[in-house]
């Protein structure tokens, strides 16, 4: 099922009464009025009852892929785990993309690939399950998807794609699951209500912007193997003081933690990334571009 449509009452039979209007009798107006509110009820149960959306897919080695839904279903939407008698594997690409009357998705646990924009634009959806065993999750997967807070990363991921979740704005933590080996660039940037986020021990590279303009971040946990950190991947995080970068860290890149004004301390439990070609990881935003103190 895809979404609730108001129940229809086309062919119905009207209700018809022959013969004279009987007497209004307090009998009478309580049966009529026991009777209007009867009527009331099942027509607001029927408006809740769901129908099957209709779904657009293509089938390939006996499995299906979702390219799409029948117009614009609304409320709380269930892909189906099988369509004719095919295991639903995949979302396709801008599948669902600008479907603005999702609220909630159920994603069954037979997908295991989430195209590129599957959800993008899903302006009205603040929850979505997801299958455990779903290895990547797309680019612009729920890009400006601004309403969308019950949402929890999968322990199955391998990888966050790019702008994944760029402009989730009503999102105020991430667990980054171990699985997750790559953070791809601007998946989390724009996050503004982000105040904490933990860097599962799987993942080796954050890529540039992953995290720009999240500056309600308060609370970062890196890592334990995390090699890489893109350009500007912490950008103007404005207001956590400290942070522990992994002894796995070989690659430091320009102003990664740029514009993180109450950065005052960066801890290094391996050895800090030397200064290359004049400019420093970790910049304020002043007039001199003085590398923050950094120990061991």
């Amino acid at each position: 099922m895809c979404a609730h449509v108001p129940w229809s009452l086309a062919g119905a039979s009207p209700w018809h009464v022959s013969g004279p209007e009987p007497a209004a009798t307090p009998t009478n107006r309580r049966k009529g009025c026991w009777l209007c509110r009867l009527a009331l009820w099942l027509l607001w149960l029927g408006l809740g009852l769901p129908a099957r959306a209709q779904f657009t897919y293509t089938t390939n080695d006996g499995s299906i892929l979702i390219t799409g839904c029948v117009g614009q279903p609304s409320g709380f939407v269930t892909i189906p785990a099988e369509i004719n008698g095919l295991s639903v594997t995949a979302i396709g690409d801008w599948a669902f993309s600008n479907q603005v009357n999702f609220t909630i998705v159920s994603i069954p646990a037979s997908v295991t690939n989430l195209g590129v924009g599957a959800f993008s634009g899903c302006s009205s959806m603040y929850g979505i399950y997801m299958p455990t065993y779903l290895p990547n999750l797309g680019d612009y997967a729920f890009y400006q998807c601004a309403q969308l807070t019950g949402l929890t990363i999968p322990p199955g991921v391998t990888n966050i794609g790019e702008f994944a979740f760029y402009q989730r704005t009503s999102m105020v933590g991430v667990q980054v699951p171990d699985s997750v080996l790559t953070i791809q660039r601007d998946a989390f940037e724009g996050d503004w209500r982000l105040g904490q986020a933990t860097i599962g021990n799987g993942v080796v590279s954050i890529g540039d912007e992953a995290f720009s303009g999240c500056r309600g971040l308060t609370n970062l946990v890196m890592g334990v193997n995390v090699q890489s950190i893109g350009s500007n991947a912490f950008g103007s995080c404005q207001y956590f003081p400290t942070i522990t970068l992994s002894a796995s860290l070989t690659n430091l890149s320009a102003s990664a933690f740029g514009g993180c004004s109450e950065l005052q301390e960066v801890y290094f439990n391996g050895n800090a990334p030397h200064d290359a070609g004049g400019w420093h990881p970790v910049q304020q935003e002043s007039n001199d571009d003085s590398c923050l103190p950094a120990r061991k």
